[in-house]
């Protein structure tokens, strides 16, 4: 039988041609068939395949429900498909936890149906498609509602069961490293001035006898028993320490593994302590961080402090009180022998420490925050003897270097380590930590070592494997390798938020129509201030970082940075706040703005003149400006270390009276001290944030709260706040704590607490290993006004909720349950940018105040008695003697001869001779004298006056070594022959040396000085002839002729009083008392130079003032009876004069130290600080109000602004402000409004406030009223959103008013929603002959629904015609000009049209109305 053989290589099926046109390899038709793709000789044959197979079940859990596959992807490579189920319908962003989510995995060749994940952190709906994708073992998925995800195809069921386990973007670690170790504890009893004994923090009894072993069983609050601990027990040594290495809990019965063999009976009590003794400062409620003390000794649970020359005395240590012992983690070895470490790897570096995770599919995450860096100067920092001397001859400090050799990096871990690793049962599939390293002068970062997670969590590693971080010891060795550059650079993960489409190119994944990051909020509520850094951190900042501070004299722009749990960041987010709105707070007294601040030099003021007081009222008897609210007052009786501030202050024309924030007596006229910090006991300063009201995304008034779909694409928090927080029952008999191994006992009140506040099955607590428990057990018991809640988690709970003892904190403090939203603001951390960098200290020998001493004109000598020598002249002039003895003696070459009728040229003295005869003065041309002549013999004047009147104008100081570098010579544009020069180099002086060879803080403000003048000591005429010889030791090294920078200085203050009428004239001496006629104004101070008002002679300077009118002073030279007015000039440096006394001299080299104005980098970036934490606490934090005066919220209200509102009408009910406390009665609100592009629009809206009586008590509640008309356009889904915000005044804070700590900032969104278009009088019909062409009517009567009656944004849209009248009739989309286009038959046609509005002409805005369809009749004659 005849065949036909066709091969079908093309693969392609052709339904256009005829049958007999098909080309070979293609064909007409065919099902259930492919094309063989073998190497055979059949390869293009057609090969039969197998049909679809009914799958009847999806297994036991799923056999019940009406689930929906929404997703599948076919392996080839492996024959099998994976499937993606749900039976959750709708469109919220969560899915109700009853609904179910799986991924299967099924193989038709095995006929195996596997399920690989289910759970509801799947989120699946089945009105979102799952995009999917394969590469290699990793299967992507998206779908548009959830994060880009992917799983590993070989992992089993169960191996997934958290959202961080398969989000592609991974965990961001988004703590820095810790530098700090730290413990907490309650002090027992003091035992006397120098010791105390601690409280355990928890009591057990043994459960079985042991017997020299290391292993033992206790009962009874074995939770709060942690690895690490100290034991105790009657019958222990008192030096003895046993430290627990692990626990293990079993219901009540914890066994514990000891560092040591322990013989205890069974029943024994034994006490639980923090591990105080690794420990050696400590600080309490009652010392300050700054006032730290050391541990001298332990024995037991007793501490001994050390005790210095200065008996250390605790009279406020009490029983109860909370005692923290801390220590840094830098530390010098240099003492030990045994330590491994390169001494002086980090001598000359600064160097910062981050860290980052590796994933169970090989995943990094990005880097975690940088810590600050590690360095402690040698010495502390401080000068020590000789020190100042070394500074100035070699213009460094050799001592600044880094004495840190040894850091240990304490590593925050997202949980406990044991619940790290790739295990099945693991939450975090992190399976090693890589520790990273920083130099400050290299591009480079390096890694340290990469250290395997199954180090810290194996089941050997009992130090390490319950705790949630891990601690490194970095012992100064080197780095061994470099990571890439893109790996530095990488802040974030370029995954987006949601994805409609995934595919991949290589083993790249490409993401389309997506959303690349979340939308935050456009501003925060928060202040920007400068404070001491051990304010508002327990100290933590100064026990961490001892010696860094912010640099003075910069300006600083801090913002803030929001991700989420998967490190996409926000852009920097700067405050609402405007710059001018400040706001003060005292104790300490700290001034907040808006996003940036200038941290200025410390301000120094002296007062001289004040009348005495007893109490807190200070009255100055001049107007003094320099003084400033918390400025610290010495002096006068007053010790700094007292802390008597400045609390207030009010300048009339004649006084300033100042409110100090304690009573004090204080003698009139004393001197007295403000300075903006306490010197000994300041210790760095800090920018401090204060937030006025939490940080929220996604709430938009008359939105769902916290929505991820809200059409501006904010995320939500993460974690998001039930209700308003807990109300807990205070009770003093029933104690409320942990009861079981993760289980609480919480009492709640009914009153304090709604329903919507109280925890839920599956809500969520903040954990203490992990971010967030689980509540995964609730029973409830009601006891009259408060139910009793039972809580089990599923880890430990957060001792926020506790204190050290574990009892539940019994106060008004707000505590919340959670629901999280996986992909919501999680984190924050702060960003600084400060642009002025690099700078110098200049290290000086003494800055002269003015110019030095220089020698008086000389009269010369005039002798009589000489000989004559002749009519024809001589070279010399003759004196009678063979054995002269006279005036002639003193005669001296280079001396000028005068008189006795010499003319000029005159003689010049070369040299005198004594010959057998006379005395003979040789000069230099032959002369002409009589005997007996009058001859004057002076020397000339071969120098040039200095300037007078320069004290505060001018001075000089030598430049040696590298001070030449750190202010350079303008060396450009110079002439040939030029020897002096000018530095653009601006100076800030911020050491002084003083009258008494030593050196005083010197304050410079905000004026700098300038080297106008640099060039050698001879070229600026500082020749040894014209300076007196005791004033040569103004100048370090003059003899070598060294580089003078003559220096333009700054007048700080300047006064003139007249010397009294005592006679005499007062002596150059170190302590002469000066008299004078009255008091000046401003008054004299301490340090002043003292100068002639006329003459400009400086006599010398101020040591102390006795009185507004008696003085001690320094004078260096005599002052003249007839010396009547004087000028007391503050400035820079110390002057000269001229001392005529040997070894008196008011200026001797002494450390002075310049500032050169710092580099401004061209670099506008904001850098990263190690501040960060979880939006959660910060929230809480901020909730907490600190002492809850403040309002933080208003009542609930209802918020409408449509555009067809009226001028006038309310947009808001009523509403008054609150805390979590109640209701504020008595407040004040200024309202500032910016809509969604940031323009002012507060002249819209009308705050209207009303005070009535309520039981008794005058209420003022608020409403919003419109100002103006609105007008829905197309951009108003953006523009017209409006960001209220609302500064709200308790009564403690009134403007006007003091103090200042009673005003919050609350805000508040509201949207402008659409009205349709309103017909205002359109005629319903048309009647034109058939042959009328033209315009028939316009509809344009129409308005957009405003109550302006505006037209803008409309557009006509046709429905539809009836009889083909789209053939005869045009309704324009712009004018709604109905006009008829051709010539139409008789009879009645009707238009269904529409109108919308917000129209830009191409497309409709968000949120368009339109009215409902509208008929119009047409009738044709």
């Amino acid at each position: 039988m005849a065949e036909i053989k066709n091969s079908f290589l093309k693969s392609k099926m052709n339904k256009d041609l005829d049958d007999r046109l098909v080309p070979n390899g293609e064909y007409r038709d065919a099902q259930n068939v492919s094309v063989g793709k073998s190497e055979d000789d059949d390869i293009g044959a057609l090969e039969t395949i197998l049909g679809n197979v009914s799958i009847a079940s999806l297994g036991t859990a799923a056999s019940n429900r009406n689930v929906q596959a929404i997703g599948v992807l076919a392996d080839e490579a492996r024959q099998q498909f994976y499937i993606f189920y749900t039976d959750y319908t709708g469109n919220d962003p969560f899915a109700p936890s009853s609904n179910v989510h799986y991924i299967y995995l099924f193989n038709p060749i095995k006929n195996i149906f596997e399920k690989l994940v289910e759970g509801k952190f799947l989120n699946f709906s089945t009105q979102f498609p799952v995009e999917t994708t394969l590469v290699e073992d990793l299967l992507f998925f998206t779908d548009n509602r959830n994060q880009p995800r992917k799983i590993n195809i070989t992992r089993s069921l169960g191996y997934y069961t958290l959202e961080n386990q398969l989000s592609v973007a991974k965990y961001n670690p988004y703590l820095p490293i810790s530098l700090l170790k730290s413990s907490s504890g309650t002090i027992n009893s003091r035992i006397n001035n120098s010791s105390f004994t601690l409280n355990h923090i928890s009591s057990s009894s043994t459960n079985s006898a042991t017997t020299n072993v290391s292993t033992i069983t206790v009962i009874a609050s074995v939770r709060l028993i942690k690895p690490g601990m100290i034991i105790g027990y009657t019958g222990i040594a008192v030096n003895k320490f046993i430290t627990i290495l692990d626990v293990s809990v079993n219901g009540l019965i914890a066994t514990l593994v000891l560092s040591e063999n322990v013989t205890i009976a069974s029943g024994i009590s034994i006490n639980f302590y923090p591990n105080f003794r690794i420990f050696s400062r400590f600080v309490s409620t009652s010392i300050k961080a700054t006032e730290y003390r050391y541990i001298a000794s332990w024995a037991g649970a007793t501490a001994t402090i050390e005790v210095y020359s200065t008996p250390l005395f605790l009279p406020t240590l009490t029983s109860g009180e909370k005692i923290t012992f801390f220590d840094t983690t830098m530390t010098n070895e240099s003492l030990n022998d045994n330590w491994p470490g390169d001494p002086d790897l980090l001598k000359d570096k600064f160097v910062r420490f981050s860290y980052r995770f590796q994933f169970d599919d090989g995943e990094f995450s990005i880097m975690a925050p940088f810590t600050q860096i590690a360095f402690i100067p040698k010495q502390q920092g401080y000068f020590v003897k000789g020190d100042q001397e070394a500074a100035y001859r070699s213009t460094v400090l050799q001592w600044m270097e880094n004495n840190v050799q040894n850091v240990e990096l304490i590593i925050p871990l997202p949980d406990k380590a044991v619940e790290l690793g790739s295990e099945v049962n693991s939450k975090y599939k992190i399976t090693a930590i890589e520790l990273i390293y920083k130099e400050s002068e290299s591009l480079a970062t390096r890694i340290l070592e990469k250290i395997p997670i199954s180090d810290i969590n194996c089941s050997d590693c009992v130090e390490t494997a319950d705790l949630n971080y891990y601690t490194y010891n970095f012992q100064s060795r080197k780095p061994y390798k470099t990571l890439p550059t893109i790996q530095t650079t990488r802040v974030y993960d370029k995954v987006p938020t949601r994805a409609l489409a995934q595919e991949t190119a290589g083993n790249r994944i490409i993401y389309g129509n997506f959303w690349n990051q979340h939308t935050p909020p456009n501003t925060l509520n928060y202040r920007l201030g400068v404070s001491q850094k051990i304010n508002g951190s327990e100290g933590k900042n100064f026990m961490e970082y001892p010696n860094h501070s912010l640099k003075q004299n910069r300006t600083y722009q801090a913002g803030v940075i929001l991700a989420d749990k998967w490190g996409r960041q926000s852009s920097v987010i700067l405050s609402s706040v405007q710059e001018k709105e400040t706001q003060e707070t005292a104790s300490p007294y700290t001034k907040y703005g808006g996003s940036t601040v200038y941290n200025g030099y410390k301000k120094g003021i002296v007062s001289t003149r004040n009348i005495g007081t007893t109490n807190s009222t200070l009255i100055l008897s001049y107007p003094q400006l320099g003084i400033q609210k918390g400025m610290i007052i010495s002096g006068g009786g007053i010790d700094a270390k007292e802390e008597i501030t400045v609390n207030d202050i009010v300048q009339s024309a004649t006084t300033t009276t100042l409110t100090l924030t304690a009573a004090k007596t204080i003698a009139s006229n004393s001197t007295l001290y403000f300075n903006e910090v306490n010197a000994g006991q300041w210790f760095g300063d800090a920018l401090q944030l204060s937030f006025d009201s939490p940080i929220t995304s996604g709430r938009i008034i008359g939105s769902t709260p916290n929505n991820p779909f809200e059409a501006n694409g904010e995320p939500g928090l993460y974690a998001i706040p039930l209700g308003d927080g807990l109300g807990f029952y205070v009770s003093n008999t029933t104690v409320q704590s942990q009861i079981l191994d993760n289980t609480y006992l919480f009492k709640i009140t009914t009153a304090t607490s709604p329903i919507a506040n109280r925890p839920v099955m599956g809500s969520f607590f903040r954990g203490q290993d992990a971010d967030f428990v689980k509540v995964i057990g609730i029973s409830t018991t009601t006891v009259g006004s408060f139910i009793e809640y039972t809580l089990t988690f599923n880890g430990l709970l957060s001792e926020i909720y506790t204190d050290v003892s574990g009892i539940i904190n019994l106060n008004t403090i707000p505590y919340y349950a959670y629901d999280l939203n996986a992909t919501g603001w999680y984190s924050y951390k702060i960003v600084v940018k400060q642009q002025e960098q690099e700078y110098y200290n200049v290290y000086l020998p003494g800055v002269l105040a003015g110019y030095p001493g220089q020698p008086l004109p000389s009269n010369g000598i005039t002798i009589g008695n000489n000989l004559a020598n002749g009519g024809t002249g001589s070279p010399s002039i003759l004196y009678s003697g063979a054995n002269y003895s006279g005036l002639a003696e003193l005669i001296e070459p280079r001396m000028v001869v005068s008189g006795g009728g010499l003319t000029a040229p005159l003689p010049v003295v070369i040299g005198t001779l004594q010959n057998p005869i006379n005395f003979e003065v040789l000069v230099d041309r032959d002369v002409v004298v009589g005997a007996n002549a009058t001859l004057n013999y002076a020397m000339p004047k071969d120098f040039e006056d200095f300037p007078t009147g320069e004290i505060g104008a001018t001075a000089n100081t030598v430049l040696i070594n590298d001070n030449i570098n750190k202010v350079p010579r303008d060396l450009t544009e110079l002439g040939p022959e030029q020897r002096q020069f000018r530095s653009s180099v601006q100076l800030f002086g911020r050491v002084s040396n003083n009258l008494y060879n030593k050196n005083i803080q010197y304050y410079p403000g905000t004026l700098t000085d300038t080297a106008i003048s640099i060039s050698t000591a001879n070229d600026s005429n500082f020749k040894p002839n014209s300076i007196l010889e005791n004033n040569y030791q103004n100048f370090y090294q003059i003899d070598t002729n060294p580089l003078i920078a003559r220096i333009e200085t700054q007048t700080q203050s300047e006064t003139i009083a007249t010397r009294g009428g005592a006679s005499g004239s007062p002596s150059p001496g170190a302590d002469v008392t000066l008299t004078l006629s009255s008091a000046p104004t401003p008054p004299i101070l301490p340090g002043m130079i003292i100068t002639d008002t006329v003459t400009k002679a400086v006599y010398g300077s101020v040591n102390s003032v006795i009185s507004p009118t008696e003085i001690k002073c320094r004078l260096a030279q005599e002052m003249v009876t007839t010396q009547l007015s004087l000028t007391f000039t503050a400035t820079i440096g110390s002057p000269s004069g001229r001392s005529l006394i040997e070894d008196f001299t008011l200026m001797q080299p002494t450390l002075a130290i310049y500032e050169t104005e710092p580099v401004e980098s061209l670099l506008d970036l904001y850098w990263e600080s190690s501040t960060s934490g979880l939006i959660a606490d910060l929230n809480r934090d901020i909730a907490l109000n600190f002492d809850n005066t403040v309002p933080d919220r208003f009542s609930n209200f209802t918020f409408t602004l449509n555009e067809n509102t009226a001028i006038g009408t309310n947009v808001t009910s009523s509403f008054i402000p609150q805390n979590k406390n109640g209701d504020f009665t008595d407040t004040f609100i200024n309202m500032k409004v910016l809509n969604g592009n940031g323009i002012n629009s507060t002249d819209k809206f009308e705050l209207v406030s009303t005070i009535t009586l309520e039981a008794g008590v005058s209420v003022t509640r608020y409403t919003i009223k419109t100002a103006a008309v609105f007008d829905y356009t197309h951009d108003s889904a953006t523009v017209d959103v409006y960001n209220f915000y609302m500064t709200v005044r308790s009564p403690f804070n009134r403007p006007g008013t003091l103090p200042t700590n009673g005003s919050n900032l609350i805000t508040f969104k509201g949207s402008l929603t659409n009205t349709a278009p309103v017909n205002q009088g359109t005629a319903g019909s048309v009647t034109k002959a058939s042959a009328f062409i033209g315009q028939m009517v316009s509809l344009y009567s129409f308005d957009n629904g405003s109550v302006s009656g505006s037209k803008d944004g409309l557009k006509f849209v046709t429905n539809s015609y009836t009889n083909d009248g789209a053939n005869y009739f045009n309704l324009d989309e712009f004018t709604g000009s109905l006009t008829k286009t051709a010539i139409a038959p008789a009879g009645t046609y009707y238009l269904s049209y529409q109108v919308n509005d917000s129209w830009n002409g191409h497309t409709l805005g968000l949120g368009t109305g339109a009215n409902t369809p509208s008929a119009f009749t047409i009738v044709i004659t």
